[in-house]
């Protein structure tokens, strides 16, 4: 399966987060039957935007950071990443990021389902 072009939106507040962020979808909902990959995206985040702390349920997500510098909640800890860092939220841990840079953050966002049982 080869998936050129995303669809990109913004989102203002985005789950309860400061400002608009913009996510360029690639996959949303992956048809590939059986797999646990939901959903694909670049997410931008300008300086002093945010995404709101959320807790993953049924879902993990993994953030690629492309560029950028921001404060990453991590459940109950504050640590600041930049671009080559990677971060796991497993399902039932929650996450938040605010951008506290000079330039617009950039992650590659991917969400996989948990399957129990």
């Amino acid at each position: 399966m080869v998936i050129q072009t995303g669809n990109r939106q913004a989102y203002e507040n985005f789950r309860g987060g400061k400002g608009t962020i913009y996510i360029t979808w690639f996959v949303e909902d992956m048809p590939y039957n059986g797999s646990p990959l939901r959903k694909i995206a670049l997410v931008e985040v300008p300086p002093g935007a945010s995404v709101g702390f959320h807790v993953h349920e049924g879902t993990e997500e993994v953030y690629y950071v492309l560029s950028g510098k921001a404060k990453y909640i991590d459940g109950d800890k504050e640590v600041v990443i930049t671009g080559g860092t990677i971060t796991i939220t497993p399902e039932g841990t929650g996450h938040g990021v605010e951008n506290i840079g000079e330039d617009t953050l950039k992650l590659l966002a991917v969400i996989n389902e948990v399957k129990r049982g």
